[in-house]
Order: structure tokens, then sequence, then C-alpha cells
């Protein structure tokens, strides 16, 4: 009888804690969000613009890049979720890699101090410089390209819900030309043209349109 009481009390506790757990995940994720709305969005889209606006200037190519494939269009996110996966792990992989070397290394150096083996000692340092160095390059490059692609697909989603949103306020042939020019898109110049065309007719028709802020795009006075 005592020890059904004993498991009675220890499945209760096991019970308590996981339900404490469940609401503390609960609550940490709210707070997250919630600290996340109020206070670190607007710091991390500001620090993302200055981020962008100093890479164009410093690579002259950079601006038309990140608009110069959004008139091929997206079907939906399915299509770009492989590549994206696949330049999240080309990203993440490196920082493992390097890691584990410097774990590796660490050891190997105690011993190798051990036996005065200065070749390999300096194989370790060099490997330890170069490492960072590489997962840096690779992080950059397909950092960019992550960025890019899901930057390019938000812009597309807007222009394709936009397009419908404004539609019954043009006339057929205007919304025939507002989806040529959408398709002409492959630069920055011919997507600041095509958003400040759509913005305008919106204006005009008191129609509110989705929320979106393009990049290295100054709204006009």
């Amino acid at each position: 009888m005592g020890l059904k009481l004993e498991n009675q009390v220890r499945d209760s506790e096991k019970d308590s804690k996981k339900w404490k757990s469940i609401f503390g995940v609960i609550f940490l994720g709210a707070l997250g969000s919630g600290f996340w709305e109020y206070f670190l969005k607007d710091f991390c889209l500001k620090v993302l613009d200055l981020t962008v606006t100093a890479a164009s200037y410093f690579f002259s190519g950079f601006a038309d890049s990140l608009y110069g494939n959004i008139g091929n269009g997206v079907g939906g996110f399915l299509p770009i979720f492989t590549p994206v996966m696949i330049m999240i792990m080309m990203i993440v992989f490196p920082w493992v890699f390097t890691i584990k070397l410097y774990s590796v290394t660490k050891q190997m150096n105690v011993r190798t101090k051990k036996l005065d083996n200065d070749k390999i000692l300096k194989k370790i340092r060099f490997y330890k410089i170069v490492t960072p160095l590489l997962s840096l390059l690779i992080t950059l490059m397909y950092g960019h390209m992550l960025f890019e692609s899901v930057y390019q697909y938000k812009t597309v989603h807007y222009i394709e819900r936009t397009l419908e949103i404004i539609r019954p306020s043009v006339t057929p042939q205007d919304f025939l030309l507002l989806r040529s020019e959408y398709r002409q898109i492959n630069s920055l110049e011919k997507f600041e043209a095509f958003y400040f065309k759509v913005s305008s007719v919106a204006k005009e028709n008191s129609i509110e349109l989705p929320k979106f802020s393009p990049l290295l795009i100054k709204s006009k006075a």
C-alpha cells in the first residue's frame, strides 16, 4: 500500500514538472514574441536596412541583384525550400566543423607540447587560422544567396497580392500593363517605378495595401 502511494506521488510530481515545463515554454515564447515585436523588430530592421545600404554603396551590382529575378515570379515557397535548406546547411556546417576542429586541436596541442614537436604545432596553428576564414567566406557567400532568395520570394508575394487587391479598381488593359511591367522587373530602378505606380493607384482609390518595406527605396515626399 505504501509503495503504491509512493508511486502515485512520483507520477504526480512528474506530471507537475511536465506541465510546468510546457507552461514555461509557452510563457518564454510569449515573452520573446512580445520583446521582439516591441523592442527588437524595429532595431533589427534598421540594422538590416543600413547593412544593405552599405553593401549597395561598396558593391555596385548588389542593389540590382536583389531585384534581378523578381520578374520571374515564384510559384510558392516549395520551389525555394530545398535551395534555402541547402544554403542554411552550407552556412552552419563550416562553423560546426571549425568548433570541432578547435576542440580536437586543443587536445592535440597539449599532447604535442609534451612531445615538443614544432612541425605539428605549426600545422595546428595554420588550420586554426585558415578554417575560420574559410567558414566566414562561405557564410558571406551563401548568406547573401539565402537572404536574396528569401527577400525575392517575399517581394514577389507582395506584388502578386497587391495586383489582385487593386485589380477591381483598374481597367483590364491597365491590369495587363501592370502585370507586363511586373514581369519586366530585373533591376532596382524598374522595381522602384512599379512600386510607386501601384502605390499611387492604391492611394487614388483609397485602397489599403499589405505592409511592405522594400529595401533601398525611399518613400516619395
